[in-house]
């Protein structure tokens, strides 16, 4: 596989809490594949967690 594949950005959209529908964001398909490898399944950016620790600001 070429390593300067790209795809779009939001082919990735299940790990972030907030989707883009449209996104002109292309990203590495080889870096992006790795990093879902090592997430949980139920993985989301930005961590619930960090988000209420941070509302207490």
């Amino acid at each position: 596989m070429d390593p300067n594949f790209q795809v779009r950005g939001d082919l990735y959209n299940r790990i972030f809490t907030s989707k883009m529908l449209e996104s002109d964001i292309w990203v590495d398909y080889q870096v992006w594949n790795q990093l879902f490898a090592a997430l949980p399944d139920d993985y989301k950016v930005p961590d619930m967690t960090v988000l209420a620790f941070l509302s207490t600001f």
